[in-house]
C-alpha cells in the first residue's frame, strides 16, 4: 500500500452495509487509498500528510507515528458534519 498525502480521521463512515464509528479515510494522489477504523491511519501517513481530525481537536497539533515517520503536521481547516 501507498503513503497518504492527506488523512480524516475520527470521523464516521456509513456506506451500503457499514456503519463504522471512529473511522479513517487516507487519500493518495487524489484517490481513496485506504478507509479503517482507530489508529490504523498513523501507519499510512507520510511525513508531509495533511491530517485533519474530524472530531474538531484543537490544531496545529503533533501526533506520533513510527519511527520511520516521526511527525505528522496538521491540516490548517476544518470540516462540517451537518
Amino acid at each position: 500500500m501507498g503513503v497518504a498525502t492527506a488523512i480524516i480521521h475520527s470521523v464516521r463512515l456509513i456506506s451500503a452495509a457499514v456503519d463504522r464509528s471512529d473511522a479513517f479515510v487516507a487519500i493518495a494522489d487524489g484517490r481513496v487509498l485506504a478507509t479503517g477504523t482507530g489508529n490504523g491511519w498513523r501507519e499510512l501517513a507520510g511525513v508531509e500528510a495533511d491530517v485533519l481530525d474530524g472530531a474538531g481537536a484543537p490544531e496545529p497539533r503533533t501526533v506520533t507515528a513510527t519511527a520511520a515517520r516521526p511527525f505528522v503536521r496538521q491540516a490548517g481547516c476544518t470540516a462540517s458534519t451537518g
